[in-house]
């Protein structure tokens, strides 16, 4: 596996949002979650890629915040934002996606908070589009099951972590990738290096790299630990992966 941090340059493009210029600013929470191995599978809610897909959808939006994941290793279950150039109507596309993972995610919601007071700083709609563009065109869940062990997935991909605050200059995605295969996972890793660079992003990694481990149906240490597991349990092991 790897994951690599992607940095968005801000210094030329932060802006002072207009007093009349609409912003809100919310939250969204209570999603299931999971770690980016074991849990990928599910098909649960991703709160950056969501939140992503339901602010780009507004022509003007222009990131004030957008603070998503805490580990490289989860899927994001919550993420606060604050964009400029976007009303509450103009969010009706969330509701939507809620339904589409009402059994996966049946606790998420969309809270609207207080927007902050005083002078607010965003990123243009340029470096906003890039950013959230990113996030969107970044694979994000299974890419391959394996064809040995039923049920393992081989091959996944997940934006985990996405922080950017105007204000303080702050632009990171951070994204890993597994797979069992050593040829897919290099593959996957150029996939990434060139999408990363293709957005005109700063990449930083790879960085935790371990190797693949790919699955042997018909090992023989295997079989004799399934064996040994079933002398002491009156059960047959499940042989699983992550």
């Amino acid at each position: 596996g790897f994951y690599y941090h992607y940095d968005l340059a801000t210094q030329s493009c932060v802006e002072v949002v207009g007093k009349d210029e609409p912003v809100i600013a919310f939250t969204l929470r209570g999603l299931t979650g999971g770690h980016t191995g074991a849990d990928i599978h599910r098909g649960r809610m991703n709160a950056v890629v969501t939140a992503a897909t339901a602010i780009y959808a507004n022509e003007g939006a222009r990131l004030v915040k957008f603070w998503g994941g805490q580990a490289k290793n989860s899927i994001p279950r919550e993420i606060k934002v604050v964009v400029a150039g976007v009303t509450r109507e103009g969010m009706e596309g969330f509701s939507s996606l809620l339904r589409v993972h009402s059994e996966t995610d049946p606790h998420a919601e969309i809270v609207f908070d207080t927007v902050p007071e005083g002078t607010l700083q965003c990123v243009s709609r340029a470096a906003t589009d890039k950013f959230l563009s990113f996030i969107l065109d970044a694979p994000t869940g299974v890419l391959a099951m394996s064809k040995q062990v039923e049920g393992l997935t081989e091959t996944s991909h997940c934006v985990a972590i996405a922080h950017l605050d105007a204000a303080k200059g702050v632009a990171r995605i951070t994204a890993s990738g597994r797979s069992a295969i050593p040829a897919d996972l290099e593959s996957l890793e150029e996939r990434m290096r060139q999408l990363g660079q293709g957005a005109g992003l700063k990449l930083t990694g790879p960085l935790g790299k371990y190797m693949p481990w790919p699955p042997v149906a018909d090992s023989r240490l295997l079989t004799v630990s399934q064996d040994a597991f079933e002398e002491l349990y009156p059960m047959r092991p499940v042989a699983e992966g992550c």
